[in-house]
């Protein structure tokens, strides 16, 4: 599919390898089983030659790899579609035997360099996070030269991790966030069209095909054709979450009454349809609660107490970013992260102390020096 690209191609193949193994061993997906991790790097590695096809017959890119291709044919002057498969033949199927000697290169080097990628499950995930975090939000910043853009990083990533820590499917808001601008923009096209009798769906074959497929599929989700129904216990976070998702559609389906030209009748409705979802969802989750509490369930923990000092870094953040500049934000964050994971010592001190100073140095020449952005100034830089 043009414009998916590998990310949704995993989960995909992760959900059709799931559909595909026997009822009684589909709990063994999420701790291990091998081929949950088959499927999702099989469909990585094969969705370049998918991507390709668009990107060379139709000039569509199919995947971000696809998009830097298109540009390079567009640079040299070549023109995607029927000339690449009939006059430029030659140099499509050279494409195509580079990719597949790539991928035959690619796996004779990842299979020989796999026992070393193995000692990595040995370090200490504190170690390995602070590091992947201060290149990503440098790297984030870097993209646009805006602060906006790691203020929302922030915010997805503390979302995200109450997903998981909530077993709250992420999958779902991955393809959605995706694919929901594509799938909106022609939406709207659509309806617009059969607005002015340009298009009837019902009067289409493949329209009404999809969707029978459409409403097949939710039938067997409903029914629970997809994994095994699971007890799990009912958690305060999960109400709460639950009731400030409806506050923010409230919010949304507030101000979609002010009605057209900047809402539809059917953005409206999209918008309260989420809304009494949310709540429906919202109610069921307290309700579980209550007569959970009352059976004597007692109440469970969210968040471990190892995470809470990290969580508090992450969310206080962006503060210290607007108040101090990222480069000082930075080195804070790196100095109370390795202060907090070790006992404290004269040693530990001053290696977190020179870490934390080198974080600062290299953030600010990479961003002063190397990539040349002009970041706001600091709240603090106007005191002085």
């Amino acid at each position: 599919m043009p414009g998916v690209g590998g990310t949704v191609a995993s989960f995909v193949a992760y959900g059709q390898a799931i559909q595909t193994t026997p009822r009684d061993q589909r709990s063994r997906f999420g701790s291990g089983d091998i081929r949950g991790i088959i499927a999702p790097e099989a469909a990585v590695d094969s969705k370049d030659g998918g991507s390709l096809l668009p990107t060379v017959a139709f000039g569509l890119p199919g995947s971000e790899g696809g998009l830097i291709l298109l540009t390079v044919l567009t640079v040299h002057g070549i023109v995607p579609g029927i000339p690449m498969l009939t006059t430029g033949l030659p140099l499509t199927f050279t494409l195509i035997t580079a990719l597949l000697l790539s991928n035959l290169l690619t796996s004779a080097v990842g299979l020989a360099l796999t026992p070393y990628f193995a000692r990595l499950t040995a370090l200490r995930i504190d170690r390995i996070a602070l590091p992947i975090i201060v290149v990503s939000f440098v790297t984030i910043v870097q993209l646009n030269g805006l602060l906006i853009d790691l203020y929302v990083a922030v915010a997805f990533g503390l979302a995200g991790y109450m997903l998981k820590r909530l077993a709250w499917p992420q999958i779902p808001f991955v393809i959605s966030f995706v694919l929901g601008g594509f799938i909106e923009r022609n939406l709207a096209l659509s309806v617009e069209l059969a607005r002015v009798g340009r298009l009837n769906p019902l009067q289409r074959p493949a329209s009404l095909t999809i969707m029978v497929i459409i409403a097949l599929s939710l039938a067997w989700i409903v029914r629970g054709g997809v994994l095994p129904p699971r007890r799990v216990k009912p958690k305060r976070a999960d109400a709460a979450v639950a009731w400030l998702l409806t506050g923010g559609c409230a919010v949304m389906a507030a101000i979609s009454l002010q009605g057209q030209p900047g809402y539809s009748i059917f953005a409206q409705a999209v918008a309260w349809c989420c809304l009494f979802a949310m709540l429906a969802v919202a109610l069921v989750q307290t309700i579980s609660l209550v007569g959970h509490e009352k059976q004597g369930g007692g109440r469970t923990h969210t968040i471990p107490e190892s995470h809470r000092v990290p969580l508090m870094m992450m969310l206080l953040l962006p503060a210290a970013v607007w108040l101090a500049g990222l480069p000082a934000a930075l080195s804070l964050f790196t100095l109370i992260w390795i202060a907090a994971g070790q006992k404290l010592t004269l040693k530990s001190a001053a290696l977190a102390s020179c870490t934390s100073v080198a974080v600062a140095v290299a953030t600010w020449f990479y961003l002063d020096r190397i990539a040349a952005i002009d970041l706001p100034a600091s709240a603090m830089s106007h005191l002085f």
